[in-house]
């Protein structure tokens, strides 16, 4: 009887660890170039993205320099939690429609708009 409970508890070990490891391949494909400007997840919050629970602190900090280094990324804090933490809005488009977003929510607005009006 020990014996068995001693190579389920080695097996349920075995099979623990082979779920921790983490393969973000498909998240970031490796037959993909990537800007090198853009840091990796891990290399601002300090721990491969599964690893660990990401805090809000973490998180936003982030959000922040992909902002900063990504012409593809804007954010803006649209206010806080009940906690005190920023509610971030991370605009994710291309560089040119960044620079037109006002035209953009305009134009959709007055889609919306005639939409409720029908």
């Amino acid at each position: 009887m020990t014996k068995y409970l001693f190579c389920s508890l080695a097996l349920l070990c075995g099979i623990s660890a082979y779920a921790q490891t983490i393969d973000l391949e498909y998240y970031l494909p490796k037959d993909i170039s990537y800007n090198s400007e853009i840091p990796t997840p891990n290399e601002v919050i300090g721990h491969q993205v599964g690893a660990w629970h990401v805090t809000h602190d973490k998180l936003s900090r982030y959000m922040e320099v992909l902002a900063e280094r990504s012409p593809r990324m804007s954010i803006e804090n649209r206010g806080t939690t009940y906690e005190g933490r920023p509610l971030w809005l991370l605009t994710v488009t291309s560089p040119e429609n960044h620079e037109k977003l006002e035209q953009i929510k305009s134009e959709r607005q007055k889609l919306l708009n005639n939409q409720n009006n029908t």
